[in-house]
């Protein structure tokens, strides 16, 4: 087995030097063998660096490139083309860490923020140790969207000879509407921050049911008509999958929410299909801006943590720092994905503005593959853009601040002139809805941005910069144009130069929001910016809470 760090030619001294100290025991030649291991030894540690690192983040290029893993997985085959005497059979990351290296030590690299230069002015790197540092530092940059496509130099191939020269293999242009991922090469860490830790938290009541759909929403803080418009309205257009809930403690809840909410629970082993609905009341710890304690959430202007993990049992304290509930939401959302089978299709949505009309995953496309074939087991992604004539990150100020606070001026400036992309609404199949909920939480771990908004901050960014290009999990992302037919999510808060009857999305006859070609908006969300939708809506969330008051009376009497 040849050893890491050794030439091949080492490799055979090594074997003829204990040859030797088998057939030659005097003295002498002992102390001849201990030299030459000595020797073998100072070989190993020789200096590795990495040259013509061109960082595509300095030249604004935020298109697809290929990464270390992507180009380990792309190159394994080239590696046997070449005419070096004794190639690897394949190549690792954590091979390409130990083995690239410079053969050119009189022209240093260009340095980069990936690359610093070291004291002396010379951008090499000095020693196996720090070559590794450097390069695991580089592939966590690629794994944010930075420094890719960099060419890489090995040994293995000859002197400076490149395995990597930075071509774009996306073939993507800047407003295409799919991005497809086709080659699985990187794995976003599980948020629980740490392998020995397992999830804690279980539902207060309700179960999941592994292979439905399911929808899952943080809807802590509403009275009980805003749980009853966004439930009764998905349940009349027949939906039977789950709906998984964070609210407020028990204690906690307004007036009635306890009751209806349970009245949607399904018995475990129960045979009939339907809506089933899974609660979970999540112990927030929160602070105000001050550092005082608060009770509840505030609306998400408090900065929260909660006890989602346990070791050994026990349960422990929120590993990650303080931050607000619309971003801590991502980390419940991704444990309660880990509930579901890969093929099940899944919407995260803002509760408190949302309702439905026809069923959401109606016409949805779907891979088929969460489980394998020839997905090879990854499913499809569905973002949902806000108005793109109406506004841009650029132009809202409110976009335009979450990036500048979670990735500074320069990312802002690359993207400032792109859609928003609505962080309120995103679907897919469980298993690449579960890929991203990672990175969402891992963004969050990297920015540390408390910001409340940052989340779709670091939705925009994922989505832009191409973080979840060739994830695991994920075939491809799909992204929606507002109010177009073939959207499930129609987002209006954009649209408030006129009412939305005058753009012609509100048919105030039939009390339906519509998209642009006059069809039937499926899932209808930011809806209470038009004054005249939200006055039928109030309305029919009045009669909607009457009608379950009353049907719960008489549930009482038949008891």
């Amino acid at each position: 087995m040849k050893r890491r760090g050794v030439t091949p030619a080492a490799s055979g001294l090594s074997r003829r030097a204990g040859n030797t100290i088998t057939k030659h025991t005097n003295a002498f030649h002992k102390i001849q063998v201990a030299i030459l291991l000595l020797f073998l030894a100072m070989l190993s540690m020789v200096l590795y660096s990495v040259t013509s690192l061109s960082s595509s983040e300095s030249t604004g290029d935020t298109g697809t490139h290929t990464s270390l893993q992507q180009f380990v997985k792309s190159h394994k085959s080239s590696l046997r083309e070449h005419s070096n005497p004794s190639p690897p059979e394949s190549i690792t990351v954590d091979e390409l860490i130990t083995h690239s290296i410079s053969q050119n030590p009189e022209k240093p690299p260009p340095t980069t923020t990936a690359f610093p230069k070291n004291k002396d002015g010379v951008g090499w790197v000095e020693g196996e140790k720090r070559v590794k540092k450097r390069l695991t530092k580089l592939l966590e940059r690629q794994s944010r969207g930075l420094d890719l496509g960099v060419p890489i130099t090995t040994r293995f191939l000859g002197d400076a000879t490149p395995l990597w020269e930075g071509e774009d293999l996306s073939n993507t242009a800047d407003n295409t509407e799919e991005h497809s991922t086709k080659e699985q090469s990187h794995t976003f860490p599980i948020p629980t921050t740490n392998k020995s830790y397992t999830i804690g938290i279980l539902p207060t009541f309700g179960h999941h049911r592994p292979s439905v759909d399911a929808i899952l929403a943080f809807a802590e803080g509403y009275d009980l008509p805003q749980y009853v418009i966004f439930l009764e309205t998905l349940r009349q257009t027949g939906y039977t999958g789950d709906v998984v809930l964070s609210v407020a403690t028990l204690e906690r809840l307004a007036r009635g929410v306890e009751g209806y909410l349970r009245s949607y629970v399904l018995d475990i082993g129960e045979d009939k299909e339907g809506m089933n609905v899974v609660v979970y009341t999540v112990p927030w710890l929160c602070t105000n801006k001050k550092g005082e304690t608060v009770n509840g959430v505030k609306e998400g202007m408090s900065l929260c943590t909660a006890p989602f993990y346990h070791h050994n049992g026990i349960p422990i304290p929120d590993p990650r720092a303080a931050r607000p509930v619309a971003t801590a939401r991502y980390e419940l959302y991704w444990i309660w994905s880990t509930r579901y089978e890969g093929e099940s299709m899944m919407l995260l949505i803002d509760s408190r503005d949302a309702y439905f009309q026809l069923p959401p995953f109606e016409g949805v496309e779907r891979s088929g593959g969460g489980g394998g074939g020839e997905s090879g087991g990854s499913g499809i992604l569905h973002f949902f853009e806000e108005n793109s004539t109406a506004i841009n990150i650029g132009k809202s100020s409110f976009n335009a601040r979450w990036i500048r606070e979670a990735y500074g001026k320069e990312s802002f400036d690359k993207i400032k002139a792109k859609t928003v992309i609505c962080s309120g609404t995103t679907m897919g199949e469980q298993i690449a809805i579960e890929s991203y909920l990672r990175a969402m939480v891992l963004q969050f771990d990297e920015t540390h941005c408390i910001l409340k908004g940052c989340d779709q901050g670091f939705h925009n960014y994922i989505h832009y910069f191409h973080v979840l290009e060739n994830a695991t999990g994920i075939q491809k992302t799909v992204t929606h144009e507002q109010g177009s037919a073939t959207s499930a999510v129609n987002n209006l808060a954009a649209l408030r130069d006129k009412p939305l009857k005058e753009h012609g999305l509100w048919d105030p006859k039939r009390e339906l929001i519509l998209n642009w070609d006059g069809s039937t908006s499926a899932i209808v969300h930011q809806y209470d910016r038009d004054k005249a939708v939200n006055i039928v809506i109030k309305k029919r969330k009045d009669k909607l809470v009457a009608e379950w008051k009353k049907t719960s009376a008489q549930a009482v009497e038949r008891l």
